[in-house]
């Protein structure tokens, strides 16, 4: 599979020498050229909304080197946010991503305006609606004493104040308790329903922005639920404490919120899916290679004659090497067919680490179904989306539950409570096992430290892995390992004395080879001259009589002659 190699000094288009002010330049450049880029019609844009999004994550990681992987840095001159730039060329794309990475929509710049001021003043509607539904305050006033509202540049911005400002959670987001109080017969329906991009309740909403009274008047007039997650699994619990709002944080406690939903890139949320398809990896091995087994002992070993051992334990070192091979390009060919088939057809993790989708329920009752790949980070700083390559990870670790994942992007630069190394979280599960070690797991400290965070029943001891008891090292990734069978060692054995007597020969021959010496050839010769001579002693009398009576035998002529003899004398007697 190919990965994404672009890094982001690529992105933004600097030098990976360059200082925190020609990154700001630059940037600022980009970020008009994308303005100007909009003008145009599609067919003619160098930069598209994608493109402009990963610029502004690329300047949100490199544009200071104190605060580099901060979100909500503010340029020191005029104030400026990522957000706030973002929310000037109406960028909604833009804003959706930064919103989701955890940034403050609520930040003002120099002149006291905030980004829904500069959204408003610019007459972009669709970019106010964007701000107003993630959670911007309406009534906050710039230095000129004016609203947001108030600076609104036409009929299209203030008619959607105006829509907008009637939704519980906008009017959430402004603390507005007085008038959930003053609609109290109409919102109750509302109260636990997930809203917008974030799928955030009320009270999510309330505890991010720290609104102590709102979020205690949910809970208690209208039960809102305590441990309800969003997109990225956090409850209200997780956002006011990573807000830092100490005073609902105790409250929640209070009132009973769960104090261990854990989100998407702890390894206690990743882990259980991980482990569940290690067990799922051996088992489909496992039956594979009994197959295999099987099939190599169904197999009649034939043979026309009688071979040697070494000629047996040959032929079964051959069979079995292809056995091997055989098992292992059938894994192979499967397991490549599921991850091929899991990117290619864009299936969901139940984690949704690999694309995020939300349902948006608009001011007007239609609802927009959005989908966006998630976004990693290598430890180089490499840029690698799950709409391109299924391989992108980050390393796993343990998180305190104030941990802030946002939509889709695993980059936050949030350093674990613990680490579980050799682990990573990736797009999909198996994705993500196959690229992990079992390096942790030979530690008696980081596995103590992992177990530490988990909670067991009936288990009274889990021992590390012996490295001595097996020939793979403990940063062999798993995907090696099931590539080779989880297999320690192939033994073979064969009997060649049961197989002597299960083809036990009806007759059994054999031959020898000797060299023609001198001695051998006179052998051979006295050997022919006494058998010659005592032949021909005996065959010669028999011989000589026959040939003496066949000399001495009458002749046709001479029986004749008698026969006229004996007559001529009969004749003259009488």
């Amino acid at each position: 599979m190919a990965t994404s190699t672009v890094t982001l000094y690529n992105i933004l288009g600097v030098a990976k020498a360059s200082d925190d002010v020609q990154l700001r330049i630059t940037y600022r450049e980009r970020i008009h050229q994308f303005k100007a880029d909009r003008q145009k019609t599609p067919g003619n844009r160098t930069i598209t909304a994608e493109q402009f999004r990963q610029i502004c994550r690329a300047y949100e990681r490199l544009s200071d080197h104190d605060k580099r992987k901060q979100i909500n840095a503010q340029d020191p001159v005029t104030g400026h946010t990522p957000l706030y730039c973002a929310a000037c060329t109406c960028n909604v794309e833009a804003v959706h991503y930064l919103i989701e990475q955890g940034a403050n929509p609520d930040l003002v710049q120099q002149a006291g305006s905030t980004a829904l001021h500069v959204a408003a003043f610019y007459g972009y509607p669709e970019m106010v609606q964007c701000l107003l539904e993630s959670e911007a305050d309406y009534q906050l006033k710039n230095s000129l004493g004016n609203l947001a509202e108030h600076e609104s540049y036409n009929d299209e911005v203030r008619n959607a104040f105006s829509a907008l400002k009637k939704t519980p959670f906008v009017q959430a987001a402004a603390n507005q308790l007085d008038w959930f109080k003053n609609n109290a017969h109409n919102i109750q329906e509302h109260i636990d329903v997930q809203y917008h991009v974030q799928r955030q309740t009320l009270l999510h909403c309330a505890c991010k922005k720290g609104h102590f009274d709102l979020a205690k008047w949910l809970i208690e007039a209208r039960s809102a639920k305590l441990d309800l997650v969003d997109i990225n699994l956090n409850s209200a619990l997780h956002l006011a404490a990573y807000g830092g709002h100490t005073s609902i944080v105790q409250y929640l406690l209070y009132r009973g919120a769960n104090s261990t939903l854990i989100n998407k890139l702890d390894f206690r949320s990743s882990a259980t899916g991980q482990f569940q398809m290690l067990s799922s990896l051996c088992s489909f091995v496992k039956q594979s290679v009994r197959d295999s087994i099987d099939d190599f002992l169904s197999d009649t070993f034939f043979s026309p004659q009688l071979v040697t051992q070494q000629l047996m334990d040959a032929q079964v070192q051959s069979e079995t090497l292809f056995l091997r091979t055989s098992t292992v390009n059938s894994v192979r060919q499967v397991l490549s067919f599921i991850r091929s088939a899991t990117h290619n057809n864009q299936l969901q993790s139940a984690l949704q680490t690999s694309k995020s989708l939300s349902i948006i329920v608009r001011s007007d009752g239609t609802a927009v179904i959005n989908a966006m790949s998630s976004i990693f980070f290598d430890h180089n700083a490499t840029l690698c989306s799950c709409g391109i390559t299924s391989t992108c990870s980050s390393s796993s670790g343990i998180f305190n539950m104030w941990t802030y994942v946002s939509n889709g992007n695993f980059t936050l630069p949030i350093l674990p409570v613990a680490n579980v190394t050799g682990f990573v979280t990736g797009c999909y599960v198996i994705e993500a096992l196959l690229q992990s070690t079992l390096e942790c797991f030979f530690n008696r400290t980081c596995l103590e430290i992992v177990l530490a965070f988990f909670s067991f029943h009936n288990i009274t001891t889990i021992n590390t892995l012996n490295i001595s008891q097996t020939r793979f090292s403990p940063r062999t990734t798993i995907e090696t390992i099931l590539n080779d069978l989880f297999m320690e060692q192939w033994n073979t054995m064969s009997s060649f004395e049961d197989y002597f007597v299960k083809c036990s020969p009806i007759a059994c021959t054999y031959s020898s080879t000797q060299q023609n010496n001198l001695l051998y050839i006179l052998t051979k010769l006295l050997g022919l001259y006494g058998g010659l001579t005592v032949f021909l002693r005996i065959c010669v009398p028999f011989i000589v009589a026959w040939w003496i009576s066949r000399i001495n035998a009458p002749t046709e002529s001479d029986q004749r002659k008698v026969h006229y003899i004996i007559l001529s004398t009969v004749n003259n007697h009488f």
